[in-house]
Parts: C-alpha cells; structure tokens; sequence
C-alpha cells in the first residue's frame, strides 16, 4: 500500500524518554521491515512533554497513569472534535444514570479511535493483595492523586 501511493522512501523520527528507549527501537526495527526509516531521539521528560502538547513530532512514544473515569474534556491537546466535545458534555450531565453515561463513553472511545492518532501499545497488569477481614480495598468515585482510581485508598486504614 505503502508502494502503490508512492509514499516510500519514508524517514519519520521518533521521539521518547530513557524509560521507554527498547519499545522505541523495536518500533523502529518493525517499521523498518515495511519501508520507514526511523531515527529514535531520547529526550529528558519536560522535552517530550513539550513536544506532544505542541504537536510537533513525526512519532513519539510516552506513558501516563490511567483512568477508569473518563472525565477526560479533551484527550489531547493538539486534537479538537466538536463531535466528541458535545458527547463529552452530555456525559457530564449523566453522571448519576450509569448505563447513560457508559454508552457516551463509548461513543467518546469510538470517536478517539476513529480520528485521533494515538495508539495504546501495551497496559500493565497490576495486582493488589490485601488480607479479607483486616484491611478492605475500595475505590473513590473520583479517584485519588488527581482522578486515578485506586484500591489502595488510605482511608481504607481508617475505621
């Protein structure tokens, strides 16, 4: 496909931190195997940061926390959808009706998977051991730690 738009040669640089330096190569390495040369640039944190809000960047490769909320009014900041905006607003207003909500974040996921670029690679897996009877997980509503959901809430210690 890429041949028959006469897209190749292609040489795209990807940009990222130390931490995620392997992934960046292997990326690399795989996009090499269909025509596109990639140039790995390793960045200090606020560099990259700087360079995803500004939008200015072939590829790049970061990490941040999740949510389950997804209270989430724009997810980033070089991309604008007055569609995902409107549902992003009705959702607001359906906060106590939980099946009404689901759908519009679903709505919201499927507009994001449509027309922003952004590709989730990998998700960790994350275990939480607790003893049942001495210590009892929860999570808080809007999170902990600026909105990420955890059971490890410290008022769980609380009586």
């Amino acid at each position: 496909m890429l041949n028959d738009a006469n897209a190749l040669p292609m040489a795209l640089e990807l940009v990222t931190t130390a931490t995620y330096e392997r992934e960046a190569e292997l990326i690399a390495l795989q996009l090499s195997d269909v025509g596109i040369e990639v140039t790995v640039k390793i960045g200090d944190r606020a560099t990259v940061d700087a360079l995803l809000n500004d939008g200015d960047f072939d590829l790049l490769v970061t990490g941040h926390g999740g949510m389950a909320n997804p209270d989430l009014d724009t997810p980033s900041p070089v991309w604008h959808n007055e569609a995902y905006q409107t549902v992003y607003q009705q959702s607001l207003l359906a906060v106590t009706d939980d099946a009404k909500r689901q759908s519009l974040v679903w709505k919201m996921q499927e507009i994001i998977a449509e027309e922003l670029p952004v590709l989730a690679l990998w998700h960790p897996l994350m275990w939480d051991i607790y003893r049942p009877g001495v210590v009892e997980p929860f999570y808080t509503m809007e999170g902990v730690d600026g909105g990420i959901p955890l059971p490890a809430n410290k008022l769980m210690f609380l009586r």
